[in-house]
């Protein structure tokens, strides 16, 4: 096990690191730094040289970022899409191409204009999945091919067409099956949507903890890589299902919270990090403990494996890193 500083000026108490991702190669690593509901920077770091790649600054406040996957668009490229906010609260999201000369050329700039946008995500063929609210009342999933504008096309014409969704279910998190087809919508009152994109129009909702009359909002999803299984979380409760039988395997509600997880790349075990300093992995078979670690950092706030399977990393307080050997 190893702690890494990630930045020098991020060592405070507010400095969590959060929304932890992989690049699809591996090489390097990218998280939001920041305290929760305040501003936000991303920083990325160089995990084969040790050092600091990035620090994503703005005069806006990044609040999510996905990474296209790999290599769907281009194996050279390294798109990358976020979500910022304005001192007035208007959304943004960008695409941008991290590697262009000049570096972080904007591909994509489209303005929310009094929406709010919650969720972001990209499919595995490369399109860019953006949830929010549509005035007056309503909510919706804007959708373009991420590939199409790398090639150069203007974003007026790579958008595809928008999934209507009740205002009810404003999306808050996005989960894709690894076939392309399924999608799973998180909305901020705690349901969960079901939705074939063969077949957009057509969905079904269930409401992620059952014995709730008014839900969380859903704050996070993942597939595990073969697709059967997937794993969502809210405020308090973390909760694995079957896909298809849309039944619950696994439902966690611990003293502490759990604030992040994900599925190992083969998909057999399930890593939970928690307030109290701890990482859970699950065998998935029968989601079993299999084992915990505690190195004593203090609360994390983000898990995640790298694409090899061989490397794990969670996101601590004051900027730390922590990355062991499984």
């Amino acid at each position: 096990m190893r702690v890494i500083q990630l930045h020098p000026g991020y060592d405070g108490p507010d400095d969590l690191v959060r929304n932890l991702r992989f690049r699809p190669d591996g090489r390097v690593v990218a998280a939001l730094i920041g305290p929760i509901g305040l501003g936000h920077t991303v920083l990325r770091y160089d995990l084969t040289k040790d050092t600091e790649v990035h620090v994503d600054g703005n005069a806006e406040d990044d609040e999510d970022f996905e990474w296209a996957p790999d290599p769907a668009v281009d194996s050279t490229l390294e798109l990358v899409a976020r979500i910022a906010a304005d001192e007035e609260g208007n959304h943004a999201v960008r695409l941008t191409d991290t590697w262009a000369k000049p570096p972080e050329e904007t591909l994509l700039d489209w303005r929310s204009k009094g929406r709010s946008v919650m969720a972001l995500g990209f499919s595995p063929a490369g399109i860019l999945f953006v949830g929010g609210s549509v005035p007056p009342r309503g909510a919706a999933i804007a959708r373009w091919d991420a590939e199409a504008i790398f090639k150069g096309a203007e974003p007026d014409d790579a958008e595809l067409e928008q999934l209507k969704l009740p205002a009810d279910f404003l999306p808050s998190a996005f989960a894709f099956a690894p076939d392309g087809f399924g999608l799973v919508v998180g909305t901020t009152n705690g349901f969960l949507l079901f939705v074939d994109l063969r077949r957009p129009k057509e969905w079904q909702s269930l409401r992620h903890t059952p014995e709730r009359s008014q839900g969380d909002p859903i704050y996070a999803m993942e597939f595990s890589p073969e697709g059967r299984r997937f794993v969502s979380r809210d405020r308090t409760t973390l909760t694995a299902w079957d896909f298809e039988k849309r039944n619950q395997l696994l439902h966690l509600k611990p003293p502490t919270p759990i604030t992040d997880a994900a599925f190992s790349p083969d998909g057999r075990t399930l890593a939970a990090a928690s307030a109290n300093g701890q990482v859970t992995l699950y065998d998935t078979d029968a989601f079993a403990i299999r084992t915990q670690f505690d190195w004593k950092q203090g609360p994390l706030h983000s898990v995640a494996f790298a694409p090899d399977g061989l490397t794990a990393a969670a996101g601590g307080t004051g900027g730390r890193l922590i990355l062991w050997d499984l």
